[in-house]
């Protein structure tokens, strides 16, 4: 049996350079089986240079600030970070497990794409529920803060205490407004979610390392989606590994929301036309249990799931170039076909984007226009698709899938 590197009530100094230390204190710990191994960590941002006794620190209705999110394991188990001690009678519901605020929208209009999710009482990326609110009752509960490299929340913590926005690539370190009442509502929102007759997720595989490196073409996905309640997704066959930009694979995402997580054989129900987009992203996702494998559609049909190949057109815009073993053909296409979408060989190929922005689009109301132009997908592109591959299928005398189906 695994040993737990931290428990519940231990409080770790966290280097802060020049400001000394802040103090972190672990409110939930990781479950030693689990492959992720989240902690629950509250963060008073007030360094000190001396390591103090623990039950010399205030709890943190009185703190004012914190800091809030799941740490994975490495800085406790490298120790890292140092251990100041434990709190003498650690009380769980002073330090509670915090549903948390997401948003598809951060508009002034108070209902524009506001959710709450919570997770059980065991610190996950796994959600029970994920509730539509106002962005007033958003606002009440922290962000989701996720933390896999130690040295992002050091360096996003420094910064935040010398008042910088430090780069674009750092941890972006923002503490809220805690207090008794916050703390309260906090305690009794969770309770309240958490005691609600509905299953925590449906039969899905387990989440870790394991489940997302074997993901293969056919695995249905579910996730909270942005503003509330629950979608899917369908995991592609893996284009080459040198057409994939930053990404794991290929997801395609579907406008359905259900209000709690969906079962394997609902979105079996899903067919090409519910899609809404289509986007190159990281599984990251999988690992940390965010999203869900349900499970999978063995064999992969690729006529039911069209997919535009990786062309572009050719110089007199009646035809695409397709790049092949044997060097890149030059195929002829009815040009008013390739008028209706001309970038369709490249929407797929040409960027990736980040999971959470795939969230967005279940709901049908929150995406960008960039978004929808980039990663959209309509039955009419749908269309046309199938028509340019039927063309390209044609003239090699091969299915399409073949050309970038990498599994």
């Amino acid at each position: 049996m695994p040993k737990r590197v931290n428990d519940e009530g231990q409080v770790w100094a966290i280097p802060v350079g020049r400001f000394g230390f802040c103090p972190a204190v672990v409110a939930r710990s990781a479950d030693p089986s689990d492959p992720v191994g989240f902690s629950l960590i509250y963060v008073w941002p007030t360094p000190t240079d001396e390591l103090s006794n623990p039950d010399d620190l205030p709890t943190l209705r009185d703190w004012g600030t914190a800091w809030v999110g799941l740490v994975a394991r490495r800085p406790f188990s490298t120790k890292r970070w140092t251990l100041v001690g434990s709190i003498g009678g650690f009380d769980r519901d002073e330090w509670p497990m915090p549903p948390w605020s997401e948003w598809a929208s951060r508009s002034e209009d108070a209902v524009a794409g506001w959710s709450v999710a919570t997770s059980g009482e065991i610190p996950s990326m796994t959600v029970i529920a994920n509730d539509p609110v106002t962005r007033e009752v958003g606002e009440v509960f922290p962000p989701w803060a996720i933390v896999t490299a130690p040295s992002a929340l050091e360096k996003g913590l420094t910064n935040h205490l010398k008042e910088s926005d430090g780069s674009v690539f750092d941890m972006a370190v923002e503490p809220i407004d805690v207090d008794p009442e916050r703390v309260r509502q906090w305690r009794e929102y969770g309770a309240e979610v958490r005691s609600r007759d509905v299953a925590i997720e449906p039969d899905a595989l387990p989440a870790g390392r394991r489940t997302d490196r074997s993901l293969a073409g056919g695995e249905w996905l579910a996730f909270p989606a942005r503003g509330g309640g629950f979608g899917a997704g369908l995991f592609m066959p893996r284009p080459p590994e040198h057409s994939r930009v930053f990404s794991d694979g290929l997801v395609l995402v579907f406008g359905r929301v259900w209000s709690t997580w969906p079962t394997l054989a609902q979105a079996r129900e899903l067919t090409i036309d519910d899609a809404v987009a289509l986007g190159q992203t990281s599984m990251i996702c999988v690992r940390d249990g965010r999203w869900r494998v349900l499970g999978r559609d063995t064999p992969f049909d690729a006529d039911r799931w069209p997919l535009p190949m990786w062309w572009t057109v050719g110089d007199t815009g009646a035809s695409v170039d397709i790049r092949t073993a044997d060097g890149v053909l030059n195929i002829p296409v009815d040009p008013e076909v390739l008028e209706r979408d001309p970038e369709a060989g490249s929407c797929w190929s040409r960027s990736g984007v980040s999971y959470s922005s795939l969230e967005v689009f279940p709901a049908g109301k929150y995406a960008t226009d960039y978004m929808v132009d980039s990663f959209g997908v309509t039955p009419a592109r749908i269309q046309t698709w199938r028509q340019i591959n039927r063309h390209i299928e044609s003239a090699l005398g091969r299915p399409a899938s073949t050309l970038w189906i990498d599994d």
